[in-house]
């Protein structure tokens, strides 16, 4: 259970979150005070703030750019959620190498 602040049309309000039966439940608690709308603003901005995420082939050195979101959602949603680590690589070919490596008879890892 939490307060978030959300923009609804172009007004704010504070609203708590909590689940119930595996629904998702909110209720407007009041509207939202200017600080708290500056607050909101400030970290929405900061959220899309785009930040370059290298390859995850070794061999290469490209970077793939992702909001802050994006990459909170990749690393740490993603793989909470499904039980699995996906890694961003800048191309097919740079995934498929990686893979190829990853599948040699040295490695222990397993790779879908």
């Amino acid at each position: 259970m939490g307060y978030t602040i959300q923009k609804v049309g172009k007004y704010y309000y504070q609203i708590k979150h909590w689940v119930e039966q595996g629904v998702q439940k909110r209720k407007y608690i009041r509207s939202a005070t200017k600080e708290e709308i500056e607050t909101y603003e400030e970290m929405r901005k900061l959220k899309e703030q785009i930040f370059n995420v290298s390859c995850s082939y070794p061999e290469c050195n490209n970077h793939i750019p992702m909001t802050k979101a994006q990459k909170h959602e990749f690393f740490t949603t993603y793989p909470m959620r499904y039980g699995t680590l996906h890694l961003p690589y800048c191309s097919k070919s740079c995934q498929e190498k990686h893979f190829k490596e990853l599948q040699s008879e040295k490695s222990k890892i397993k790779v879908k």
